[in-house]
């Protein structure tokens, strides 16, 4: 699997974020079960039921496939 870091990239230079952005940072951390980052996201207002624009996948689904049942618990609650 090979992920676009293009996202994460622009999130650690931009000072100003919007809630799609820390919405698609979201689905990259939970693809990558970076669970602090999950919960960075959360915190922050990043929506858990955004869908990524192809496919369809949510963190949740991500969540099924790449991650630790602690992260699972988190993006579901």
């Amino acid at each position: 699997i090979i992920f676009d870091n293009t996202l994460f990239n622009k999130m650690a230079t931009s000072t100003e974020t919007t809630n799609e952005d820390l919405s698609e940072e979201l689905l990259y951390a939970a693809r990558s079960d970076d669970l602090e980052e999950v919960k960075s996201c959360i915190e922050k207002g990043a929506n858990v039921n955004f869908a990524e624009s192809f496919g369809n996948s949510t963190p949740l689904h991500y969540g099924t496939s790449y991650t630790t049942l602690e992260q699972k618990r988190y993006i579901s609650h």
